[in-house]
């Protein structure tokens, strides 16, 4: 499934992007900030990325009905009604905006996030494919091919997975989510060894990818390599001590050296970015 990771690189773009708007902003009466949909999309935003989703819905819905018609707004409201768990409520959201700007790709991808969460898989994987047409000019398309390979992959399109992250490849050469997003693929469908081979790539590619290592550890522990794994799994920590991937990283540690001293889970603080469907979630 996508990771949160795939919700916040987005948002973090939107939000240089609202800066400049936002200073000249400072000296307004505050009845009058209150009521400015600028104002109120930058706070909802703030709230997505610092993981308050729920203040993020009030404050984009306030920027809704003050401008219905914003594209923007109801992304960034489609996104944050995903993070609050309302999946229905955002695909309506997303769906209204994509009515308003329908070749979007960045919002094609979203909606295809959330439906993906919802277990929509062939509704997602549609609408992948159409922010991955060469009609939508995706500038980055690499997030809707790695979130197209997760849904072929649960749908067990294993050959149709493989073929997308071969293209991911082609576009970013050396990609450590790319090589363990095929990683993981390989090891869903049955291909232990080639899953092996990849992982090992992924951490080739970028050392300091605590997810290559975190589904190297798991691989290598299928293998029956447990010194190798404990490595792999170790090393996962060290770079990310805090989120998801760490607490079960810290768990297979754990099962394989119940001894060892604890690895402290506030060495580093958490890794920046946190979920936005720009990119492929997940991981």
């Amino acid at each position: 499934m996508p990771s949160k990771r795939a919700v916040v690189r987005v948002l973090s773009i939107v939000l240089v992007a609202l800066a400049a708007a936002c200073d000249k902003q400072e000296d307004s009466p505050i009845k009058d900030i209150q009521n400015d949909p600028k104002f109120r999309y930058q706070n909802g935003l703030s709230a997505l990325r610092a993981g308050n989703p729920d203040r993020a819905v009030r404050d984009l819905e306030v920027a809704r009905t003050l401008d219905p018609k914003n594209v923007d707004v109801l992304h960034a409201l489609g996104l944050a009604l995903s993070e609050s768990g309302n999946s229905a409520r955002a695909i309506e959201v997303l769906t209204e905006a994509i009515e308003l700007s329908p070749k979007n790709p960045a919002l094609l991808n979203s909606r295809g996030v959330v439906l993906s969460r919802a277990r929509r898989f062939d509704d997602a994987i549609a609408d992948f494919q159409a922010a991955l047409a060469p009609e939508a000019h995706y500038a980055t398309p690499e997030a809707a091919l790695l979130n197209l390979a997760d849904a072929y992959t649960e749908t067990q399109r294993f050959a149709e997975a493989i073929e997308t992250l071969e293209k991911g490849r082609a576009l970013r050469p050396r990609s450590g989510a790319i090589e363990t997003a095929l990683c993981r693929t390989y090891d869903r469908a049955g291909r232990l060894e080639d899953a092996h081979r990849t992982c090992q790539q992924a951490v080739l590619d970028e050392p300091t990818y605590a997810a290559g290592y975190f589904e190297l550890g798991k691989i290598e522990l299928r293998r029956g390599r447990n010194a190798e794994a404990l490595s792999a799994f170790e090393k996962c920590l060290k770079l990310e001590p805090r989120g998801e991937t760490a607490e079960q990283a810290r768990r297979y540690r754990t099962l394989l050296a119940p001894d060892a001293p604890a690895m402290p889970a506030s060495a580093a603080p958490p890794p920046a970015g946190g979920a936005t469907p720009e990119a492929a979630s997940p991981r």
